[in-house]
């Protein structure tokens, strides 16, 4: 016997995400002393975090406001470091 299907279609909700000024994001730039010719661009919006481009090699990635997106945040930082230890070429 066939019955209909008995779920419903999930709406995805996303916290809040932060918003960077563009004063800020040069701040963050000259701190690192990196080039900051990209400020201004619109920024990438994904499920975790906003990146926001600061040149054409370098990103600012911020994440949304909840506890969940940071931690994942954090799990990116942490992994560059091993990757380039294994002999994998990654962003510095």
């Amino acid at each position: 016997m066939n019955r209909p299907s008995e779920h419903s279609e999930e709406v995805r909700t996303y916290p809040e995400y932060r918003p960077v000024s563009a004063d800020l994001l040069r701040v963050i730039a000259r701190q690192h002393g990196l080039a900051a010719g990209l400020i201004g661009a619109e920024p990438w919006i994904g499920a975790t975090s906003c990146v926001y481009p600061i040149s054409t090699r370098t990103v600012v990635k911020v994440p949304h406001a909840d506890a969940d997106a940071e931690r994942s945040l954090r799990i990116d930082v942490s992994v560059g470091p091993i990757m380039r230890a294994a002999g994998v070429r990654t962003p510095v």
